[in-house]
């Protein structure tokens, strides 16, 4: 016991930093004059409790109750992981490339590889706040952020999710749990990006959200953003995960924030996002803990 509340006061004080570090961060990027300024902040600050309305409320409860089914499962999936491994194991893009056969629990996609609060709050704030036409997702995994953002396009009234995997397995349990969840605003293509991305940026032109949740490998970030950039509607947001967690990952991010064509970014801590602009005036950075 005595232990016990010192360890909830620091935590407690821990937390109270946080916000008082976000409400600055943010108040700084309102005050920053971009256009998509306000409509970021917004996003960012109302990540922890995304819902606003009676129909929002029920579309995340819906999610939420499949994720929650999902983490009681069993069952087990074979896939074909063309990403880059984990931290502890990284695997060569050569590796990544051809695909790697691994045997996951369902259970342990829910609950630690698919995205829980507050960004899944955040990814459905961003989608509403800014209204795309076209989201373009890499890295489906089970559908979960999937169909947050299936959700928000619904919300807003227009706008199409295509979402590329890799693996078939993953992708034919996303598409049962998006259709499970009523959604019929989105398109799965499968295959390796080198082989998908290419032609469904063709296809789709111009993506005005982006969220990147696939190869986690700094060299294939910049690459992959390389060859989108030409697609980006100018405005368009990327959103990327994973930012912090693998070293190339931290020098992709450095390297991202750092191009020509991005004139704001915010590190999130596990994500970041940037706007694109193909001919910024000035450029700038934002640090806000979301979590």
């Amino acid at each position: 016991m005595i232990t016990a509340l010192p360890r909830r006061y620091r935590a407690w004080q821990r937390r109270r930093v946080l916000r008082q570090a976000r409400r600055s961060e943010l108040g700084r990027l309102r005050a920053l004059g971009h256009p998509l300024a306000n409509a970021l902040a917004d996003a960012i600050g109302g990540a922890a409790e995304p819902a606003q309305t009676r129909d929002e409320r029920q579309a995340i409860e819906r999610i939420e109750r499949l994720r929650r089914d999902l983490a009681a499962s069993d069952e087990t999936i074979e896939h074909l992981d063309f990403g880059a491994g984990d931290a502890s194991a990284p695997r060569a893009r050569s590796e990544a490339r051809r695909g790697v056969p691994v045997t996951m629990p369902v259970s342990r996609l829910a609950t630690s590889t698919s995205k829980g609060q507050p960004w899944s709050g955040l990814i459905f704030n961003l989608v509403r706040a800014l209204r795309p036409d076209r989201c373009l997702e890499m890295g489906t995994c089970l559908g979960l952020s999937a169909a947050y953002q299936c959700a928000a396009l619904a919300q807003n009234g227009s706008g199409r999710l295509v979402t590329l995997e890799g693996g078939p397995a993953y992708a034919a349990k996303a598409r049962q749990n998006l259709a499970g969840l009523g959604f019929d605003n989105f398109d799965i293509v499968v295959g390796p990006f080198e082989v998908t991305l290419g032609p469904t940026l063709e296809k789709e032109r111009p993506i005005d959200f982006l969220f990147n949740d696939g190869h986690h490998d700094g060299d294939a970030l910049l690459d992959y953003f390389e060859g989108t950039l030409p697609y980006l509607a100018e405005g368009s947001v990327l959103l990327v995960d994973d930012i912090a967690v693998y070293q190339s990952m931290r020098r992709g991010w450095r390297r991202l924030v750092e191009h020509p064509a991005v004139d704001l970014s915010v590190d999130l801590g596990a994500m970041g996002l940037v706007c694109v602009n193909p001919r910024p005036l000035h450029k700038a950075a934002f640090t806000v803990p979301l979590a």
